[in-house]
């Protein structure tokens, strides 16, 4: 069974129709925008808690679903430092919210965390597909998401990936160079 995120014009009918035709059942949870939709899908999940990232980036939302991958926490959003109707209505009586905008409660939560994880995966921060794609490794192997910028590996990056045991890299477009692989190859040598 396929469940689709959006509403038209988003996602079609004739995507839908293309699903059926294949024999895929499939079911929609759209709103008016992804605010609602968001709601809609935060309703489905039993949690005490959700995730509040910004929904106008994806490097937000790509960080915030590995906490809430890993919590087992819906997403909802914000516009920038907003929060819409319907993101607020869906807050109510959740007992956590985590807002991924503010960084001293993510390293909070996430230090402890990350000391236990064994496994860092890296993407290019600006290739969405690839940050959608590490954020789902990352959660499956219990990891920690990085989306490197163009300064690539930095000092303070290094000194954060050198606990890790190894690396996965999500790298569609071929971002990340032989240096690059090198350097991480020599934190796990």
């Amino acid at each position: 069974k396929a469940i689709i995120l959006g509403s038209e014009p988003v996602i079609s009918d004739a995507q839908l129709n293309a699903l059926s035709l294949m024999g895929v059942e499939s079911e929609r949870i759209g709103g008016a925008n992804r605010y609602e939709t968001a709601a809609l899908v935060s309703e489905r999940i039993d949690s005490e808690g959700a995730v509040v990232a910004d929904g106008a980036t994806f490097k937000d939302v790509s960080l915030a679903s590995v906490f809430a991958a890993q919590h087992q926490y819906p997403i909802l959003l914000s516009q920038g430092n907003r929060m819409p109707r319907e993101t607020t209505e869906a807050m109510r009586g959740r007992s956590e919210i985590v807002l991924a905008a503010d960084h001293l409660s993510i390293e909070a939560r996430t230090k402890e965390e990350d000391a236990k994880r064994r496994v860092a995966v890296l993407a290019p921060a600006s290739n969405f597909t690839d940050a959608l794609s590490a954020a789902t490794a990352a959660a499956r192997r219990n990891g920690s998401l990085y989306l490197v910028d163009t300064k690539g590996l930095t000092k303070e990056l290094k000194a954060q990936l050198a606990q890790y045991e190894s690396f996965l890299l999500v790298d569609s477009e071929g971002q990340f160079d032989a240096g690059m692989i090198r350097s991480l190859e020599a934190l796990v040598d």
